[in-house]
């Protein structure tokens, strides 16, 4: 057990050192959020979309998008997310019980290439002629240490690489591969002289997928509440997240925190108009917020 908790203790520390710069970036962007107004910081959203559309990436946005929301929130909430926060935050949101599951466009490593048997003559070489091959248009690697093809299988799904390579002699002599996708597990044959074509579909296919897949587990997950019995009875009853109207005290907040342990999660700066009173206090509402309970 000793060793088992050496080898996670290694790769959590890498996976952390990997994510900090990310967090240290999102750090730098503080005084350029503090110096917006409400307005222009609400505007964000807006103009990280149009963004996205002219062509910039999601791993470009990133640190941008989290300094945004942390603003945000500190305007709002008159709270802020510490820097381990941010950290667990963005493991939280792409893994499982495997390791990290990131999309494509965020992954710092899209694809890993696995050469099976790579002692073998010409194996390792194949490995590198497809790296060289993919690296103009993608983020790849090639695992050429010493450990087994499991081990390497384990440890590309602990890191969250999306696209598995694996290349051995008889793919060779067939001419194809084997694309494992890290999302499903599915593995995929291609022939060798479509890899560029395949694995560029592929990743486009895990992005959309993955995205559409968080959309639906969110959306079956998020309920209406309009007034405090149906506001308790779902959170008795199920666990997600509550869209309801609150009137912007502080006091409503912690009523509804004492009572059920649940608490604010997001003010979406797209309103939706639920009931003209608070859930919890029955005055004016002033905002719709989405409320949940940790677990």
């Amino acid at each position: 057990m000793k060793i088992v908790d050496k080898i996670i203790g290694t790769y959590s520390e890498r996976e952390i050192k990997r994510i900090r710069p990310l967090v240290d970036k999102i750090e730098s962007l503080r005084p350029r959020m503090q110096a917006l107004s409400d307005e222009e910081l609400r505007n964000k959203t807006a103009e990280y979309r149009k963004r996205l559309e002219e062509g910039e990436t999601l791993d470009d946005l990133l640190p941008e998008a989290y300094a945004t929301v942390r603003e945000a929130t500190a305007r709002v909430l008159k709270t802020e997310h510490y820097k381990v926060q941010l950290i667990g935050g963005i493991i939280m949101v792409h893994g499982d019980n495997e390791g990290l599951v990131l999309p494509p466009r965020v992954a710092p490593v899209q694809v890993c290439i696995v050469p099976i048997q790579q002692k073998k003559e010409g194996v390792l070489d194949k490995a590198y002629e497809l790296r060289d091959r993919l690296k103009g248009n993608f983020r790849v690697k090639v695992d050429d240490t010493d450990k087994s093809p499991g081990w390497k299988f384990a440890e590309a799904e602990m890191r969250g690489y999306p696209v598995r390579i694996e290349i051995g002699p008889k793919d060779m002599e067939a001419g194809k591969c084997v694309l494992c996708r890290r999302d499903t597990r599915e593995k995929i044959e291609v022939t060798l002289e479509e890899l560029e074509a395949k694995v560029g579909e592929l990743l486009d296919r895990i992005q959309k997928e993955m995205l559409e897949r968080a959309r639906d587990h969110r959306d079956k997950n998020t309920y209406t509440a309009a007034d405090m019995e149906e506001f308790e009875k779902i959170f008795a009853e199920k666990s997600g997240f509550v869209k309801a109207m609150w009137c912007g005290d502080e006091a409503c907040e912690n009523v509804i925190k004492e009572k059920l342990s649940v608490t604010s999660r997001c003010m979406p700066f797209e309103q939706e108009h639920i009931a003209d009173t608070c859930v919890c206090c029955g005055k004016p509402a002033k905002k719709m917020v989405y409320w949940g309970r940790a677990y």
